[in-house]
């Protein structure tokens, strides 16, 4: 196997009539694997999952030891080794002090990568998935759907990042629609089949909240909430006639301390033309016709009441 510095991040991989990976190293503890695709990818789709740039990390400290059949990555907190055959790269990571994963084979012919799960490891994560807090055992699509009230792993929010009880942390680098197999099919195994897109990975070294913080900082963090946003929240699905304003004033007349009061009025089966006609129409009008009742006024002014319509919250302002 040859290894060749690309910057001072980043390592090519190369062996006779074998894929090519990349190496990416952005800490000790954060660090990317690709494998590099045959040909240049000719879509026009844009690049929907953006990540912090490699050159705004320093660089790391990386000992490089190079066989024959494979190649040993060292830096302050783990050790990696890779090797590669045919169109697969197998890995193995550990850190300083214990096996993170004994075995992880990414096949890029087949858009599948399979993780060998230790006894007892516990998988964490993949948004907003609601079968289980522990997903060990489950089967998750990454895909966005409209799940209102789901019990289920379908859901509105899918992330391809999880975090294992071993010490590590995972984000699969492809926003094409892919499948976990977290020990569903075989139960100490992890299995990711993506749809299309590149073999791409962050792996992620640590304790679960150096883990989270590590992934943050490479996707971003949300900006603070200004002070009115933080408090209790007031709101469900759907209000029928003044149901959302006789809450609201059962709240007032009871002096809760709300932030904001969440009031949309909807009919079953999502989004329709008329939304903003029978919003509207929902509010009290007064003597002269006017549908903006005071209270429903000083409410939206004082940003305490949010009426789920533009048209609505235009009238408010």
């Amino acid at each position: 196997m040859i290894v060749m510095r690309e910057d001072e991040h980043s390592f090519r991989i190369t062996r006779a009539e074998s894929v090519e990976a990349l190496v990416t190293f952005l800490s000790p503890t954060t660090f990317r694997v690709r494998i590099l695709p045959l040909e240049p990818d000719t879509s026009a789709l844009p690049e929907y999952v953006t990540t912090k740039s490699d050159e705004s990390y320093p660089p790391v400290d990386v000992r490089v030891d190079a066989q024959p059949n494979e190649v040993t990555f060292n830096t302050s907190a783990a050790i990696l080794n890779l090797s590669l055959e045919d169109q697969v790269l197998s890995l193995e990571l550990r850190s300083r002090d214990k096996v993170l994963i004994d075995g992880w084979d990414i096949d890029a012919g087949e858009r599948v990568a399979r993780i060998e799960l230790q006894s007892g490891e516990r998988i964490y994560g993949f948004g907003d998935k609601r079968a289980a807090m522990d997903q060990r055992g489950q089967k998750i699509d990454i895909v966005n759907r409209d799940a209102f009230a789901s019990e289920s792993n379908q859901s509105y929010k899918s992330v391809p990042f999880y975090m294992s009880s071993a010490g590590y942390g995972l984000f699969f680098h492809n926003y094409r629609p892919s499948t976990f197999d977290v020990g569903a099919s075989v139960k100490n195994r992890l299995q990711l089949k993506a749809s299309g897109g590149e073999m791409d990975f962050y792996i992620f070294v640590g304790a679960m909240k150096e883990i989270l913080s590590q992934f943050t900082e490479l996707t971003g963090r949300p900006a603070m909430l200004p002070l009115w946003a933080f408090g209790y929240h007031q709101g469900k699905a759907t209000y029928r006639g003044r149901e959302g304003l006789d809450v609201g004033q059962q709240m007032r007349a009871a002096q809760a301390a709300v932030r904001r009061h969440l009031l949309r009025r909807l009919r079953p089966g999502g989004h329709q033309p008329d939304l903003h006609r029978r919003a509207v129409g929902a509010l009290p009008r007064q003597a002269d016709g006017r549908i903006w009742h005071a209270d429903v006024r000083d409410l939206a002014r004082q940003r305490r009441l949010c009426l789920c319509s533009t048209t609505l919250r235009r009238a408010a302002s």
